[in-house]
Protein backbone atom coordinates (compact mmCIF):
# COMPACT_ATOMS: atom_id res chain seq x y z
CA UNK A 1 0.00 0.00 0.00
CA UNK A 2 2.80 2.40 0.88
CA UNK A 3 4.48 1.84 -2.48
CA UNK A 4 1.25 2.11 -4.44
CA UNK A 5 0.36 5.42 -2.78
CA UNK A 6 3.82 6.95 -3.20
CA UNK A 7 4.96 6.70 0.42
CA UNK A 8 7.62 4.09 -0.34
CA UNK A 9 9.96 3.78 -3.31
CA UNK A 10 9.83 0.76 -5.61
CA UNK A 11 13.43 -0.11 -4.72
CA UNK A 12 12.84 -0.04 -0.96
CA UNK A 13 9.60 -1.96 -1.34
CA UNK A 14 11.39 -4.68 -3.33
CA UNK A 15 14.11 -4.93 -0.69
CA UNK A 16 11.59 -5.18 2.15
CA UNK A 17 9.45 -7.82 0.42
CA UNK A 18 12.54 -9.84 -0.53
CA UNK A 19 13.74 -9.77 3.07
CA UNK A 20 10.35 -10.90 4.40
CA UNK A 21 10.28 -13.78 1.92
CA UNK A 22 13.92 -14.75 2.52
CA UNK A 23 13.32 -15.36 6.21
CA UNK A 24 10.39 -17.63 5.43
CA UNK A 25 7.33 -15.45 5.78
CA UNK A 26 4.55 -15.59 3.22
CA UNK A 27 3.31 -12.34 1.73
CA UNK A 28 -0.08 -13.78 0.86
CA UNK A 29 -2.71 -16.10 2.26
CA UNK A 30 -5.99 -17.20 0.66
CA UNK A 31 -7.83 -15.90 3.71
CA UNK A 32 -7.12 -12.38 2.39
CA UNK A 33 -9.73 -13.12 -0.32
CA UNK A 34 -12.48 -13.95 2.19
CA UNK A 35 -15.65 -11.89 2.08
CA UNK A 36 -17.78 -10.56 4.92
CA UNK A 37 -21.22 -9.26 3.92
CA UNK A 38 -20.06 -8.77 0.31
CA UNK A 39 -16.93 -6.88 1.33
CA UNK A 40 -13.36 -8.09 1.64
CA UNK A 41 -12.99 -9.20 5.26
CA UNK A 42 -9.66 -7.34 5.53
CA UNK A 43 -11.47 -4.07 4.70
CA UNK A 44 -14.18 -4.86 7.22
CA UNK A 45 -11.41 -5.48 9.74
CA UNK A 46 -9.91 -2.04 9.03
CA UNK A 47 -13.31 -0.48 9.64
CA UNK A 48 -13.69 -2.35 12.94
CA UNK A 49 -10.18 -1.25 13.93
CA UNK A 50 -11.08 2.38 13.17
CA UNK A 51 -14.20 2.06 15.33
CA UNK A 52 -12.14 0.47 18.12
CA UNK A 53 -9.77 3.44 18.02
CA UNK A 54 -12.69 5.80 18.60
CA UNK A 55 -13.33 6.87 15.02
CA UNK A 56 -9.86 7.82 13.77
CA UNK A 57 -7.85 5.21 11.97
CA UNK A 58 -4.13 5.19 12.67
CA UNK A 59 -1.92 2.83 10.68
CA UNK A 60 1.86 2.93 10.58
CA UNK A 61 3.21 2.78 7.02
CA UNK A 62 6.79 2.07 6.08
CA UNK A 63 8.16 5.02 4.10
CA UNK A 64 11.74 3.82 3.74
CA UNK A 65 14.23 1.45 5.31
CA UNK A 66 13.94 2.24 9.03
CA UNK A 67 11.39 5.00 8.38
CA UNK A 68 7.65 5.16 8.99
CA UNK A 69 4.70 7.51 8.98
CA UNK A 70 1.26 7.26 10.51
CA UNK A 71 -1.67 7.57 8.12
CA UNK A 72 -5.28 8.07 9.07
CA UNK A 73 -7.06 7.00 5.91
CA UNK A 74 -6.81 4.00 3.62
CA UNK A 75 -8.01 4.33 0.03
CA UNK A 76 -9.81 1.00 -0.16
CA UNK A 77 -9.76 0.89 -3.96
CA UNK A 78 -6.04 0.09 -3.74
CA UNK A 79 -6.55 -3.07 -1.68
CA UNK A 80 -7.91 -5.53 -4.32
CA UNK A 81 -5.09 -4.89 -6.84
CA UNK A 82 -2.51 -5.06 -4.03
CA UNK A 83 -3.87 -8.45 -2.98
CA UNK A 84 -3.72 -9.64 -6.59
CA UNK A 85 -0.11 -8.46 -6.84
CA UNK A 86 0.86 -10.28 -3.64
CA UNK A 87 -0.99 -13.40 -4.80
CA UNK A 88 0.87 -13.37 -8.12
CA UNK A 89 4.18 -12.85 -6.35
CA UNK A 90 3.49 -15.74 -3.98
CA UNK A 91 2.81 -18.15 -6.84
CA UNK A 92 6.11 -17.44 -8.55
CA UNK A 93 8.37 -20.43 -8.10
CA UNK A 94 11.63 -19.27 -6.57
CA UNK A 95 13.94 -21.41 -4.48
CA UNK A 96 15.89 -18.49 -3.06
CA UNK A 97 15.24 -14.81 -2.96
CA UNK A 98 18.47 -12.82 -3.34
CA UNK A 99 18.61 -9.74 -1.19
CA UNK A 100 19.71 -6.51 -2.85
CA UNK A 101 22.99 -5.07 -1.62
CA UNK A 102 22.71 -3.19 1.64
CA UNK A 103 23.40 0.54 1.67
CA UNK A 104 25.88 2.25 3.93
Amino acid sequence: YARRTGLLSEADCSRILALIESIGFSLYDRDLESQDSGQLAVLRGLEEFREHLGGRLTITMVTGIGEAKEVHEIATEHIPPILEELKARSTQVTKTVPLPALRG
